[in-house]
C-alpha cells in the first residue's frame, strides 16, 4: 500500500502520460508543476503538519474511529489502538 501523497502523484503522472497527445503543452506543464509542488511539500512537511493530517483523518471518519482510538507511529510501522479500560496517572510508586 502506498502513502496517500504517492497515490496522488502516481495518478497525476498517469494522467499526464495518457493525455500527452490530447492536450496542450501548457496543461502538461501545469501537471508537471503540480507533481513537483506535491513532492516538495512532502519533503518539507513538518512533524506538526503530518500529525495534524492524522488527527484530521481520525476526526473526519467517525464511522471508523472514536475518541478512544490512539495511533502510534514509529519509523517502521503504525498501530491503531482502542482503549477498553484505563485509570488515571498513578504517581504513588514514583521515587523522588
Amino acid at each position: 500500500m502506498k502513502a496517500l501523497t504517492d497515490k496522488i502523484i502516481n495518478q497525476l503522472e498517469t494522467i499526464k502520460k495518457d493525455k500527452e497527445e490530447q492536450v496542450s503543452t501548457s496543461y502538461l506543464r501545469g501537471l508537471g508543476m503540480a507533481i513537483n509542488m506535491i513532492k516538495l511539500a512532502v519533503r518539507e512537511a513538518s512533524f506538526e503538519e503530518i500529525a495534524r493530517e492524522m488527527i484530521k483523518h481520525l476526526n473526519d471518519h467517525p464511522e471508523l474511529y472514536h475518541p478512544h482510538h490512539t495511533v502510534i507511529i514509529d519509523p517502521t510501522r503504525a498501530e491503531l489502538l482502542e482503549e477498553k479500560k484505563s485509570i488515571n496517572k498513578v504517581f504513588d510508586y514514583i521515587k523522588d
